[in-house]
């Protein structure tokens, strides 16, 4: 019987392929990559969610203020004209404008000769609102909601009629060059003063 020495060849001890964990090293750079990309993505905003950036419109209610000056906090209305009026700046154009733009151009028309560094004030107290029409249990206008889709509009609004179409939806936006008119689907963004009409299907 052969007596195995110390020079005795050893057994064999497989190695895993180094390719494999190549392979997973590579797959988790891809998924963190990944998951840094989404991560990353700005979220869809909708513009009157957005507090300065958002485009002021005719029938918009504004709230303004001077601290310190109870008698200079307002609510004012922007009338049909697209203008808004305050003490010691006048008549001001507000449609059209952000909030953030029409509060610098106030603020620099009540430095003008009247305050020393004044903190003003312009928030949205209320939006114009939208209206539904068509083929609607309940059509009308009703209060702008921050993130209102066009499917919330309707509901708003008492939900479709049986003869209502779900694929003839229209959304009516009033431009500075006039109406805008486009179809939409139920979940489009709708803003302040929107017209959403839902025709008749004839089928």
């Amino acid at each position: 019987m052969m007596e195995m020495g110390k020079n005795s060849p050893q057994k064999a001890v497989l190695k895993k392929p180094r390719w494999k964990n190549l392979a997973r090293f590579v797959l988790a750079c891809l998924l963190l990559t990944s998951l840094g990309a989404a991560l990353a993505q700005p979220e869809a905003k909708n513009p009157a969610a957005s507090g300065r950036e958002y485009v002021i419109n005719v029938g918009d209610q504004l709230h303004m203020e001077v601290f310190g000056e109870p008698e200079l906090k307002l609510d004012v209305t922007v009338d049909a004209a697209g203008f808004v009026e305050y003490p010691f700046a006048g008549k001001v154009k507000a449609a059209g404008r952000t909030v953030e733009d029409l509060r610098l151009d106030i603020l620099a028309r009540l430095k003008d000769g009247y305050f020393v560094n004044p903190q003003f004030l312009v928030t949205v107290r209320k939006y114009k609102p939208v209206f539904v029409q068509g083929e609607v249990n309940n059509a009308g206008a009703f209060d702008f909601q921050p993130g209102l889709t066009v499917r919330k509009a309707i509901a708003l609004a008492g939900g479709m009629t049986e003869r209502a179409s779900r694929k003839k939806i229209f959304r009516v936006k009033q431009q500075a060059d006039g109406k805008q008119r486009a179809r939409v689907n139920l979940d489009e963004a709708v803003y302040p003063g929107d017209v959403i009409e839902v025709k008749q299907s004839f089928f």
